[in-house]
């Protein structure tokens, strides 16, 4: 999703099924930091 009012983000995404795992290959974190990207972790117990 993209907000015209908010330049500086390219795109967001409220929640993910994803696995921990899966969300934090050393891939997808390279990925992250090629495109400065943010991130934030919720692990439910």
């Amino acid at each position: 999703m993209y907000d015209e009012g908010e330049p500086y983000v390219g795109s967001w995404f409220s929640a993910t099924k994803r696995s921990f795992h899966d969300c934090t290959t050393p891939e997808v974190l390279e990925l992250l930091v090629r495109e400065n990207g943010l991130t934030v972790f919720c692990t439910k117990e």
